[in-house]
């Protein structure tokens, strides 16, 4: 069956590609965005025309137009872009199509020889939001992309434009918030982040309070997800902690208190007294509301620790509790092994637990590095289950 859409339009998509007046390949991209704001999308035979058309015809030339030499033809192009993620009705019935859409939009933010791809800071904005509208709108795998993506996003934070380093920090904080719960792409995420942060810390030294203060509160949103580059970010929570604009000051403060309650425990003891001393001399701070909120943050803190002591003591009783009993039921399967055989299977109805499971819980409490038996007890019991299973078998 014929697709007049695509029978109409074939003649726009080769003047894209082939065409070198500047004026005609602006009018046919005009006609082909007429085309998507006009269209009637109620249509159910036509829409699946122009979907054809887009999928099979038009898409690749639209992405190989962001980088036609004109300004005014990829501003033109990245709009059409923008207006197709956000109109539901063409949503790609393939995922491979969006991280394409994604891989071609991210590799227009690189730079070659210390010059951006795009040279124009206003459609590097541009770019950068529509990937963001990308990322909210439509649900595809990226995930092979993670790492080139993050550290192109390291060399944008370094844009000279401040516009782009204020709105990159909130599509950070956008783009931790938003795969917080996905473990898998936070992974890879975290594990790409160093570079980033290094970035985001030069940023937090700019003349400008907003751009400091959206700075820090990106890096905070990435130390919280990867609490080991917090030795990296150090510096920019104690220069902001005596910073001259008090609401960048009081940021400092709001974001420590995140991650003191943010680290696992190995980094809470590690750096919980060096944050506790910022929280001190904020008690100095010449702003009311500064001094409320430190004082408030260490009462928090002190009772956090003190629920925490209480839950790891706990933890610590169970755990003893358990082994004390496992190894009473290690002792008793020992000696039914000597009975007779109607005997042994006359006390196994009473006690559900075979010798293997006791032996399996033993070894899992081992490798969690919660085993309270010393070096001689290990040693004696590894050869006590070496002989049952001996007998066993």
């Amino acid at each position: 069956m014929i697709n007049h859409i695509s029978h109409k339009y074939q003649l726009h998509i080769n003047c894209l590609k082939e065409e070198k007046s500047r004026e005609i390949r602006l009018g046919r991209l005009n006609e082909v965005v007429d085309l998507f704001e006009k269209f009637n999308y109620k249509e159910e035979k036509e829409l699946q025309e122009l979907k054809d058309f887009l999928n099979e015809n038009f898409l690749n030339q639209l992405l190989l137009t962001l980088e036609d030499s004109i300004t005014q033809i990829r501003t033109k192009a990245l709009y059409l872009l923008n207006f197709i993620i956000k109109k539901a009705e063409l949503q790609f019935d393939d995922d491979k199509r969006y991280s394409f859409i994604f891989y071609s939009l991210f590799s227009r933010l690189n730079y070659l020889n210390n010059i951006f791809i795009e040279p124009m800071e206003d459609l590097r904005l541009e770019i950068l939001n529509t990937i963001e509208n990308l990322i909210k709108l439509k649900n595809f795998n990226f995930n092979q992309y993670i790492p080139e993506f993050m550290t192109i996003l390291s060399r944008i934070a370094l844009d000279g434009n401040p516009d782009m380093k204020e709105k990159l920090s909130l599509f950070i904080i956008f783009y931790y918030e938003y795969f917080s719960n996905n473990k898998s792409i936070i992974t890879l995420i975290s594990q790409s982040s160093k570079a980033l942060v290094i970035s985001l810390v030069k940023n937090s030294s700019h003349q400008r309070n907003k751009i400091r203060k959206i700075s820090i509160l990106a890096i905070t949103q990435i130390l919280i997800m990867n609490n080991s580059l917090f030795s990296e970010a150090q510096i920019c929570y104690k220069n902001g902690s005596n910073d001259k604009n008090h609401e960048v000051r009081l940021s400092v403060y709001e974001s420590l208190s995140k991650l003191l309650f943010a680290f696992n425990i190995t980094y809470l003891r590690k750096y919980e007294g060096l944050i506790v001393k910022y929280f001190l001399s904020g008690l100095s701070d010449e702003k009311e509301n500064i001094k409320d909120y430190c004082f408030t943050e260490i009462e928090k803190l002190g009772e956090y620790r003190k629920n925490l002591s209480e839950t790891i003591e706990d933890s610590t009783e169970t755990e003893t509790e358990n082994l004390n009993e496992l190894n009473s039921l290690l002792n008793s399967n020992k000696q039914e092994i000597d009975l007779s055989l109607q005997e042994r299977m006359m006390l196994s109805e009473k006690n559900h637990m075979n010798i293997k499971d006791i032996s399996n819980k033993i070894e899992n409490l081992n490798s969690l590095g919660k085993n309270q038996l010393n070096t001689e007890e290990n040693s004696k019991t590894s050869m006590e289950i070496d002989y049952i299973n001996s007998k066993i078998n």
